[in-house]
């Protein structure tokens, strides 16, 4: 195991707080338009572009195979980047455009005809608008041990980033779609789609570059020579919390995906109301109690706070669902119900931060090495990118089962009795099941005072 070099014992330099807030700006621009793709591509594909359920499916399946792929390469990628601007920091400016042209022309249907060249064009816009924002996202967990020494501004600085990044969230999911009938005239309108997805790539923009001209870069971490991508992996293979940490992850995003995918289709052909999409996709800033909780909650437990905690935040998301089974139409249901499934999913997506940074503990003391970049860019980005993927791709799978199709006004009975169970009960389904890894995570809990102190 290698030994740290001792440091000079001089005050760390603390962030000041316009830094801490632009740097927040990173997660806000990211969520405002990746949470558009995430909760309303298959609904476009669909329902404005034309695309049929299965070919919307291989696109995403697609995008999910390369997403596995370039998030590890990303790490090795920003881990090497030696420049006069910092490690990460060029590439939030390099990605910047990119990201938010390419999302835009996801979401804008091309003079095209032929129906193979569509496929083709909503293919490679969707893939490539992923890599971006995989780079972005890379970058941005990559940059935060560089900003600061101080483990508990970072902790401070990671708190605000996530409480921050869900407004993005909330925005998205709360204003696309009402903004795209009001400028198209309804929910299906080409031109509704483009002009609303643009003015939100205009805004996700300007964020990128004010957080990219803000963003400092401590000099002393940019000369740390890195670990090899091959000790890297071979750190990985031996570390049991890591691949429990990310399954768990993989998990959870599956089914939150799949709730998210499906929530368009279930309020309008279901509820035959899709003004309750935005309504209670708006109830997602319940996420920010529930992950402001998360370091309160833990703490109070104790030895296996994390555990405990994250078998909770699974508990209510179930009870949120189960909601939904018996709320039908009313509102005051369908409301309770989702701030429960909100508040379970916002403090999932708090503790799986803490969870894969106990890997890396874990992973340093079993083998020497401490591979952060890696084992963050695999356990938490390429995590939420495979299990999104195929969260979405199985509620496409789904839709084409039960033979659904958007040009239809109306769907038989037999296709929305298909969509409201895909709605409800597959999410349920995964939520419980992913409740289990964390009683083999319990073993490590009792072990991690003990490994914490092995490496001071």
């Amino acid at each position: 195991m290698e030994s740290a070099l001792p440091m000079p014992a001089s005050a760390p330099t603390l962030m000041p707080t316009h830094r801490r807030i632009t740097f927040s700006f990173l997660d806000v621009a990211g969520n405002l338009l990746y949470c558009v793709i995430t909760g309303y591509a298959l609904y476009y594909f669909t329902n404005v572009y034309g695309l049929s359920s299965v070919a919307a499916g291989a696109i995403i399946l697609t995008a999910t195979c390369v997403g596995v792929i370039d998030a590890p390469v990303w790490g090795s990628v920003i881990d090497r980047t030696r420049s006069r601007l910092g490690r990460s920091r060029p590439w939030i400016l390099r990605m910047a455009l990119p990201f938010c042209v390419l999302t835009w022309l996801l979401f804008t249907v091309p003079p095209l005809h032929d129906d193979t060249t569509r496929t083709v064009y909503a293919g490679a816009t969707y893939v490539l608008a992923g890599m971006c924002y995989d780079g972005i996202s890379v970058a941005g967990s990559a940059a935060l041990p560089n900003l600061t020494s101080t483990l508990g501004e970072r902790a401070q600085v990671n708190s605000v980033r996530m409480v921050t990044g869900n407004l993005g969230n909330f925005a998205a999911v709360t204003f696309i779609l009402p903004l795209a009938t009001w400028l198209g005239g309804s929910s299906t309108s080409p031109v509704g789609w483009s002009h609303a997805v643009l003015i939100f790539a205009c805004v996700s923009f300007a964020l990128l570059i004010a957080c990219f001209a803000d963003m400092r870069e401590r000099a002393a971490d940019l000369h740390v020579r890195p670990p090899s991508l091959r000790r890297n992996v071979t750190a990985a293979s031996g570390n049991w919390v890591w691949w429990l940490v990310t399954g768990w992850n993989v998990l959870f995003w599956v089914g939150f995906s799949i709730r998210t995918s499906m929530l368009p289709y279930y309020f309008r052909y279901v509820i035959e109301d899709e003004r309750w999409t935005s309504i209670l996709n708006g109830v997602s800033v319940v996420q920010i109690t529930g992950m402001a909780a998360v370091p309160w909650l833990v703490s109070r437990i104790g030895v296996h706070g994390k555990s405990w905690v994250t078998v909770l935040s699974f508990a209510l998301a179930v009870v949120g669902q189960v909601g939904f089974l018996v709320a039908g139409s009313s509102p005051v249901l369908l409301i309770a119900s989702d701030c429960f499934a909100f508040l379970g999913t916002g403090m999932a997506c708090a503790m799986s931060a803490l969870l894969v940074s106990s890997s890396v503990d874990y992973g340093e003391w079993h083998s020497g090495v401490r591979a952060s970049g890696f084992l963050t860019a695999v356990g938490m980005v390429c995590a939420v990118r495979l299990g999104s993927g195929l969260g979405t791709m199985l509620s496409s799978v789904t839709l084409n089962g039960i033979e659904f199709d958007g040009s239809r006004a109306s769907q038989t009975g037999t296709v929305v009795s298909g969509i409201s169970a895909t709605f409800l009960f597959l999410p349920l389904g995964m939520f419980v099941v992913a409740m289990l890894p964390m009683m083999a995570y319990r073993r490590y809990e009792t072990a991690e005072d003990g490994i914490i102190a092995g490496l001071q």
